[in-house]
């Protein structure tokens, strides 16, 4: 039990130090956030939910999803359900696949030892209409009611790199 709580800690501590990294050169993050799934793992019902009040956005964003594997992870493809809701409260719903290994089982995100992470690139270059309360829920779409090895999801906004004012 005291190795699944280090790891725990450890894994949280990674996530943070990458978020930070990622935002020390580069484009300037607006929102980033992440949440630890289960250790028991990710029930096909259960809702990430990432909310976040934009005051002003002068650039255009990209919204990457970041997801944290173990390499204990069963497949090499992740199904993700993504619902956005807009301040005036219109919704959008997508479907993405992430590949996380290649056809000869290498994984390809970034990390050291047994846990992984890929950064996926869902909208570019997206003005935001209004400021409020944007929303973003995610969803695992596996065919495995409850998939085990994914750690951690999370959502980064930042000014697009791409951005024209």
């Amino acid at each position: 039990m005291r190795n699944k709580e280090f790891f725990r800690k450890l894994t949280v501590f990674g996530w943070l130090a990458v978020m930070m990294s990622a935002t020390s050169c580069g484009p300037k993050r607006v929102y980033a956030e992440a949440e630890d799934m289960p250790v028991a793992g990710w029930h096909q019902d259960s809702l990430v939910v990432f909310q976040t009040d934009l005051k002003q956005v002068d650039k255009p964003l990209d919204v990457v999803v970041f997801v944290r594997h173990t390499t204990d992870y069963p497949y090499q493809n992740f199904w993700l359900f993504i619902q956005e809701q807009m301040p005036g409260g219109e919704m959008k719903c997508d479907t993405i696949e992430c590949y996380l290994a290649d056809n000869r089982g290498r994984w390809l995100g970034n990390g050291i030892g047994a846990v992984k992470e890929m950064p996926i690139l869902f909208h570019t270059n997206v003005q935001v209409p209004d400021t409020g309360t944007y929303k973003i829920a995610l969803r695992q779409g596996m065919r495995s009611e409850v998939l085990k090895g994914i750690t951690n999801v999370g959502i980064e906004l930042r000014e697009s790199s791409n951005g024209k004012k």
